[in-house]
């Protein structure tokens, strides 16, 4: 094999070893419309992803205490926050706050506004 070749598999297998599960946490929401926001952070040149199990259960748990039944993950976006300082060749850095909506289900009997 090429050395070029073993660095390059070095490099794949390093990557995907660096991902991390990054917890939910709620940052949002409107009980009188069902809606919940669940957010994480990934800080500059990381790569991770959210724990979509706890996140649901988070967003159920928050519905459900509102008077609803459950919750749906509907919807998600990404934002990138800078801090006005730069990585050397790579250019500005940024926070990355990634959010998912979900809709609470079957409003049982929700207190008045």
């Amino acid at each position: 094999m090429k050395p070029r070749h073993v660095a390059a598999l070095a490099v794949i297998c390093l990557a995907g070893c660096c991902v991390a599960t990054k917890e939910f946490v709620t940052t949002g929401g409107n009980q009188a419309d069902g809606v919940v926001i669940l957010s994480y952070e990934d800080g500059p040149l990381q790569v991770s992803r959210g724990d979509y199990e706890q996140g649901l259960a988070l967003a159920r748990s928050t519905c459900v205490g509102w008077g609803y039944s459950g919750a749906i993950r509907y919807g998600e976006s990404e934002q990138c926050i800078t801090h006005g300082w730069e990585i050397p060749d790579l250019g500005e850095a940024c926070k990355t706050l990634m959010k998912d909506s979900y809709h609470c289900l079957d409003a049982a009997t929700l207190p008045e506004p």
